[in-house]
């Protein structure tokens, strides 16, 4: 690529010249990536339009704002505000609309008609509406880390407080019954919900209640998940959700770190570190490590 005194020129490895043209200025669509998008943004007068790497037109030039490029889709907005979602090879995913449009994840787009009216939903890349425009707030549930997204969305509607949860597809999970919601992507099947009184439920992939326990914490720790009850104890679980333990411990945390927790399997006589848990106490007694069985396990003094 060369640019010398608003000409835009596209040369290719074989010294091919795939665009020679005046521009007034010229950008990668997507600074943070352009290694691998490819994608450039160009600018005469007003208008600005999207080239592909050899030149092909992309976006035509006529539009007033490139609003954003995620996932090899971009989002653009004219001198009317109207905003249309092209993909990198330059067909409108989402057709033109004065709505306000966010990029969800997961190839998914919230798009806002009015919010003080609840009238925000979903589509996905094509273009189909997944839920439709009836939420006061649509999102999909993130890991922690917020880079990471689950196959769970939750939604809201207009002067309620309460979250219903949906696959991906907009396929109703459950009905409005949580204020919140966790998901890990060490256990992707698994939905961590919470009640109205604060106390919080395990769900499967398709939204089932996999224990009727109400836990007052639940949370993954390393290879294992940890619930626990005031006044009763902790418990082990798989990441799958299966309860390997009753509520017994007064502590308990799973292995997080690979190279202690295959020392701790090899001392305990275990093939493998996989076979461990976690490790937890009671009062008064030692120590135990507890295994993807639920059994307890002390650790041998080395001689």
């Amino acid at each position: 690529m060369l640019a010398r005194d608003g000409l835009l020129r596209l040369i290719g490895p074989d010294g091919q010249v795939y665009l020679n043209e005046k521009v007034d200025s010229w950008s990668w669509a997507n600074p943070d990536n352009f290694h691998r998008t490819l994608l450039i943004k160009i600018q005469k007068g007003e208008n600005i339009g999207v080239l592909d790497e050899r030149g092909h037109v992309v976006v035509p030039l006529q539009y007033r704002n490139l609003r954003w490029f995620v996932d090899g889709l971009l989002c653009l907005e004219d001198a009317a505000r109207q905003q249309v979602i092209f993909n990198r090879q330059g067909r409108e995913v989402v057709p033109k609309q004065t709505a306000e449009m966010y990029y969800a994840g997961r190839g998914l787009f919230m798009v806002v008609k009015n919010r003080e009216l609840g009238k925000s939903g979903m589509v996905d890349s094509t273009g189909q509406t997944v839920l439709p425009f009836e939420y006061a707030e649509c999102r999909i549930i993130q890991e922690d880390n917020a880079f990471t997204y689950s196959p769970f969305l939750m939604t809201r509607r207009l002067k309620q407080r309460l979250y219903a949860m949906h696959a991906l597809d907009g396929r109703p999970l459950t009905e409005a019954l949580y204020t919140d919601a966790r998901w890990s992507s060490f256990a992707p099947g698994l939905l961590f919900v919470q009640l109205p009184d604060n106390t919080w439920q395990m769900l499967g992939d398709n939204g089932q209640l996999l224990h009727e326990d109400a836990f007052d914490q639940l949370d993954r720790s390393g290879r294992a998940v940890i619930g626990s009850k005031n006044n009763v104890g902790h418990a082990f679980f798989r990441l799958d959700g299966t309860r390997v333990t009753d509520f017994l411990y007064s502590s308990a945390r799973g292995l997080t770190n690979d190279y202690q927790a295959t020392e701790f399997a090899r001392r305990l006589g275990l093939d493998s570190y996989l076979k461990l848990l976690g490790e937890a106490s009671r009062t008064g007694k030692p120590q135990v490590f507890i295994d993807i069985e639920g059994r307890e396990l002390i650790l041998p003094k080395e001689k």
